[in-house]
């Protein structure tokens, strides 16, 4: 135990030493850091937190050594100019943190800087919806020569939620998007003879207590050679088959009457 102690405290001393030594090369200096907190188009914002931070080395709760420990000043309010004052001893490296509801940091300030620009979060928020927006039109738009069944797996795939079932003894997922556009298509993922046997039987209809002629006449199970990865096979209706959806439904009931199970499914039409 002595010895282990001993070994602990050569480490400890070893390491001091190192630290010393390297903080020597970037020495923190204490300074007053002035500058102004500003919107996007230059009008200041008073009631902001301003504050110095930095990243050292430091002591854990353990007591282990960590080389990524904050270390901030105490906060300076911005006045009704936008103005902050902080004394803070800090390296160069040293950054600007500001802080106050409904704005948004959305960039990094080195503490030597003296303008801080803030966002709105409700302009950062429409933004980056506006952003994932624009992405997710990308994603869906249709390459040129785009099967059907390589756009379904590309984009509705993902996009799809599974209803799981054991159907006849075997598990199946059946994705739960009806592409529409000459025909309607699908996709089931189990054993192949299963999806044959639910292209079968499976019905289509507006809700549940409409009842009546199902919206589609028949489905067909698509060749086995044609798949959306291991065990996913697609189940089409070709157009002279199906009924005219209204604008308004972009979601049906299926069901299938062999297991008495039923399930809604998402109407995804291509322009």
């Amino acid at each position: 135990m002595i010895k282990i102690a001993f070994y602990k405290g050569i480490q400890i001393v070893a390491l001091s030493l190192f630290v010393l030594l390297g903080l020597g090369c970037t020495a923190n200096e204490s300074k007053v850091y002035e500058g102004k907190v500003v919107d996007e188009v230059g009008r200041p914002i008073s009631d902001v937190m301003v504050r110095v931070c930095y990243v050292g080395w430091g002591w854990s709760e353990n007591g282990g050594v960590v080389w990524d420990k904050v270390y901030c000043s105490e906060a300076a309010v911005t006045n009704e100019s936008g103005f902050y004052r902080v004394k803070f001893t800090a390296p160069s490296s040293a950054y600007l943190r500001a802080r106050k509801a409904g704005w948004l940091q959305a960039e990094d300030f080195l503490a030597k800087e003296k303008r801080i620009v803030l966002t709105s979060t409700t302009d950062y928020l429409r933004r980056q919806m506006a952003k994932e927006e624009k992405k997710e039109r990308d994603f869906r738009k249709r390459k040129p020569d785009e099967s059907d069944t390589d756009y379904y797996c590309r984009v509705i795939a993902k996009r799809s939620g599974r209803v799981e079932l054991i159907y006849h003894g075997r598990r199946v997922k059946i994705l739960q998007i009806l592409m529409h556009d000459d025909g309607l298509l699908f996709a089931v993922a189990g054993p192949y003879d299963r999806v044959q046997s639910i292209a079968d039987e499976i019905i289509i209809r507006e809700t549940v207590l409409s009842g009546g002629k199902p919206l589609v006449a028949s489905f067909v199970a698509m060749p086995g050679n044609i798949t959306c990865g291991s065990n996913i096979y697609f189940i089409h209706a070709e157009a002279h088959g199906v009924a005219h959806f209204p604008e308004y439904m972009d979601k049906v009931v299926a069901s299938l009457p062999s297991i008495q199970a039923g399930f809604p499914m998402r109407i995804w039409s291509l322009p």
